[in-house]
């Protein structure tokens, strides 16, 4: 009876410890890492479209984002930005983790519009500065909403692509991830702030391979020194050759360099991020008001589409 009894206590003993053994939920994750030459702008949305409480989500996101790379001097280095109306610079590009977290926990909530052109500009202007000649330099942008100033946007974005910059966005709630698609090479979405733990791994994972050259995207384009820098008043089709539209791609209005026009006269091709577009020439005008190109003519050189206007023109693929 001795014996049931201590069989019976020992049974229920080890019963019970199952409960505390850890498990393999799909809730428990253990954040990936990666190594490499990377120097990363993390740019934090702090607009008025967030309350205080997302805000902060968003921050220790970050930080556990900090955590998942190998920081130093010789490896990956962080810069982090927080911005809506104003965009500042909380710490450079720095190998010291330590630093770039404490500076992440400190960004101050602002709460106004969503300035993604000058977040771009400030990102981009530390990575000229600081940026490492041999690293992979990529702005990694958190945002929930969309650009006040999109053709602005696409701009500043252009220009750190010329640059050399990659992009890796995270789309969170209601962000517009078609929009983040034209400059990003990795867009990583997460349905609302507190579902950002469950996006780390895959971000980690893009941002590796955004760094190893493992994953198309991103471009450098070379701007001819005959292009100039047109306005388009209204939203316009665009073209991938002249007469023939691009399906679903219609161009904001903004400014946007005009590389040339085609044979017949009737068409400019224009510079969008990594794609050479036509558009019809009435849709453009010289960039009035502009400092640099206060009412410069628009370019006259002429750019031959083979095949037009005689023949049928290969479709090519956006993006090459």
């Amino acid at each position: 009876m001795q014996r049931l009894v201590l069989f019976l206590a020992v049974l229920l003993l080890l019963i019970s410890g199952l409960a505390f053994l850890p498990t393999n939920s799909a809730h428990a994750q253990v954040p990936a890492t990666c190594q490499g030459v990377l120097d990363i702008m993390l740019t934090l949305d702090s607009s008025g479209s967030m309350s205080t409480s997302e805000f902060q989500l968003e921050k220790d996101f970050a930080i556990s984002l900090v955590n998942s790379f190998t920081v130093s001097d010789t490896q990956v280095r962080f810069g982090a930005i927080n911005f809506s109306d104003n965009a500042i610079l909380s710490n450079g590009l720095s190998g010291d983790a330590a630093a770039v977290n404490a500076a992440i926990t400190g960004m101050a909530y602002q709460g106004g519009s969503t300035d993604m052109a000058l977040a771009i500009n400030a990102a981009q202007a530390e990575i000229g500065a600081r940026g490492r000649a041999n690293s992979t330099r990529i702005i990694l942008l958190m945002t929930d909403g969309a650009p006040n100033d999109r053709s602005g946007t696409l701009t500043a974005a252009q220009n750190a692509l010329n640059a050399g910059t990659r992009f890796v966005s995270v789309g969170i709630g209601a962000a517009d991830i078609g929009y983040l698609r034209n400059f990003s090479t990795e867009v990583v979405s997460a349905s609302d702030f507190s579902a950002l733990p469950g996006i780390l791994n895959a971000l980690v994972s893009a941002t590796c391979a955004v760094g190893a050259g493992t994953v198309s995207g991103g471009c450098t384009v070379v701007i001819p020194e005959t292009a100039v820098l047109g306005r388009m008043e209204f939203s316009q089709r665009a073209y991938w050759a002249p007469e023939k539209i691009t399906p679903e791609v219609v161009i904001n209005g903004g400014t946007y360099y005009v590389l040339g026009i085609d044979e017949t006269g009737a068409w400019y091709q224009i510079l969008l991020l990594c794609n050479r577009l036509w558009v019809p020439v009435d849709t453009m005008t010289p960039a009035y008001g502009d400092v640099n190109w206060n009412g410069r003519p628009l370019p006259t050189n002429v750019i031959s589409v083979p095949g037009w206007p005689s023949e049928a023109v290969p479709t090519p693929t956006l993006g090459a």
